[in-house]
């Protein structure tokens, strides 16, 4: 079979953007429900974010909850970019590799229920990466260290994460940020402290322990 030089170029090389991928927002994100908001591409902001343009130089962020109606090509194109984003099981497991290696059939469930909702709604519960095992930890008083990944709640305990035993009731709202009636939940931050805790941060009031992730070195300047 015969292929011509250069075809590939020619087949993604896409006039952009294209007003036939428009969509129309919820009320509060635009002053008229009928004006159609041409997508721009990905916002490169939060995850499932993209940019929205309209007539009289409008302009949006939006996520895939804020769209009430689509084109045809948009639905096409809002698919493919959110199925792009998907979650993998690495990073839904913490970025790691004990916690890969020990997968079972609930891991697997939350993680396509991660999914399902991240490609209808465009956002999900905040992926966080496993904290390092750190000693001091342990000086830590009550509550104790705690941590989001793989869609459960982790307490620092005997030296190690353990999978909190009962899970606590998590709304929506707090799920995977906060534990449920702190103060952080209530006040909707963290409070990071002055204390040096190595490779991760610790809030000094509900003590959540987020790992501090090093971007690698690309060596531009």
């Amino acid at each position: 079979m015969r292929h011509d030089v250069g075809m590939s170029d020619q087949l993604w090389s896409l006039p952009w953007p294209d007003d036939r991928i428009w969509v129309r927002l919820k009320p509060g994100w635009t002053p008229d429900p009928d004006i159609r908001w041409r997508i721009e591409g990905n916002a490169h902001t939060h995850r499932g974010h993209f940019h929205v343009r309209a007539r009289g130089g409008l302009s949006r962020t939006v996520n895939a909850a804020d769209v009430v109606d689509a084109s045809p090509e948009a639905r096409l194109w809002l698919d493919g970019f959110l199925r792009g984003q998907e979650s993998t099981l690495f990073e839904f497991m913490g970025s790691s590799e004990d916690l890969l290696s020990r997968v079972d059939d609930d891991d697997l469930t939350r993680w396509q229920t991660w999914n399902a909702r991240f490609r209808t709604n465009g956002s999900a519960p905040g992926l966080n990466d496993l904290p390092s095992p750190v000693e001091a930890l342990g000086r830590i008083a009550s509550p104790a260290p705690w941590c989001h990944v793989a869609g459960r709640y982790w307490i620092w305990q005997e030296g190690a994460w353990v999978v909190a035993t009962p899970q606590p009731d998590a709304a929506e709202a707090v799920a995977g940020w906060a534990w449920p009636n702190t103060i952080c939940a209530a006040r909707a931050h963290h409070s990071l402290g002055d204390d040096d805790y190595g490779p991760v941060v610790v809030c000094e009031d509900c003590h959540e322990v987020t790992a501090i992730v090093v971007e690698p070195d690309t060596g531009s300047t």
